[in-house]
């Protein structure tokens, strides 16, 4: 990407910043999570607890186990542990695969005090800077951080074979020069970068389509720990906290109609069945805007995708 050419697919991208399909992060998660929680009644959510295996029960309860708690047995287990749940083994053997893409994650604090180009660049949510099979997103935090995903389609072992350096300047510098005669102005994201954390990271994914059958009751998964996809629908968090609120709808009305496990356990597949059909759309999304963004001629067709929601609202509405 040549400097000039840089700045053009930069400005086109920022045309279409004030879309919510592009700008998802009106609030931190971190932030969000914190009004949740203080929400609840003391001692809600037990902490310090690390969790091991749990092992379903001829009663249809759930014995779990902790590394430094006693083991305790529950009636209804709903894991929403991640990408790599140590729940999901009971419902299903699936497990993500490599989507193809690799991050390196770095972050730029007190971005407007201290580099206040690089703020402007950014603007108020996401970029995405792309060329040839790999990019840089930056993205606007709360506090004045702005956090940098550089992307790049390499193998799976790519990372642990390319390890970066641990001065982190010299790491800035090998990130640097995977991105030959690009814009000064851009790889000013990685060079003013802090010097730590600089994050490696593999991004998984389930099949659009993923699902499972359980002849277990009383059992279920959300969030990641169900769906995990890319992040280039931007709809993780979001799901998320759909997931919770209609598996904690379906709860209530099963404990309202008695509470008998048949109709804890018919509200649970019910809340599945909705869950899969949102997931397996956002997935599919997410999927498309994988392969548009980490293409040899992106961001064109990327570019497409956003204009086909309309153009911009005006600055009246």
């Amino acid at each position: 990407m040549k400097e000039a050419e840089g700045q053009r697919l930069i400005g086109g991208l920022r045309r279409h910043s004030r879309f919510t399909h592009i700008i998802i992060f009106l609030l931190h998660r971190t932030d969000l999570r914190n009004i949740l929680l203080d929400s609840l009644q003391p001692n809600t959510i037990q902490w310090n607890h690390n969790f091991i295996t749990a092992e379903p029960l001829p009663s249809s309860s759930y014995r779990i186990h902790f590394t430094n708690a006693p083991t305790i047995t529950a009636d209804i287990l709903i894991g929403a542990d991640g990408a790599w749940s140590r729940i999901r083994p009971l419902l299903t053997p699936i497990a993500p695969t490599y989507s193809g893409i690799s991050f390196i994650e770095l972050v730029v604090s007190d971005v407007d005090n201290r580099f206040p180009h690089l703020g402007s660049l950014v603007g108020n949510g996401l970029a995405f800077i792309m060329s040839d099979n790999k990019g840089l997103i930056p993205q606007r935090n709360s506090n004045g951080v702005i956090r940098i995903y550089v992307g790049l389609r390499v193998p799976e072992s790519w990372l642990d074979e390319h390890p970066l350096p641990s001065d982190p300047a010299d790491a800035r510098q090998n990130i640097i020069s995977l991105f030959p005669d690009w814009d000064t102005n851009v790889l000013d994201l990685i060079k003013q970068s802090d010097d730590a954390p600089i994050t490696p990271r593999k991004i998984y994914a389930f099949p659009p389509a993923h699902s499972w059958s359980t002849q277990l009751k009383g059992i279920t998964l959300l969030g990641d720990a169900a769906h995990v996809m890319s992040p280039f629908a931007g709809e993780g968090v979001n799901l998320a906290l759909i997931d919770a609120y209609e598996l904690g709808r379906e709860l209530v009305g099963a404990v309202r109609n008695g509470g008998l496990m048949e109709q804890v356990d018919g509200g649970l597949r019910l809340f599945e069945k909705a869950m899969w059909q949102r997931a397996g759309e956002k997935g599919e999304e997410s999927l498309n805007n994988l392969n548009a963004l980490f293409a040899v001629h992106a961001p064109a067709e990327f570019v497409e995708i956003v204009k086909s929601y309309g153009p911009p609202p005006s600055d009246d509405v």
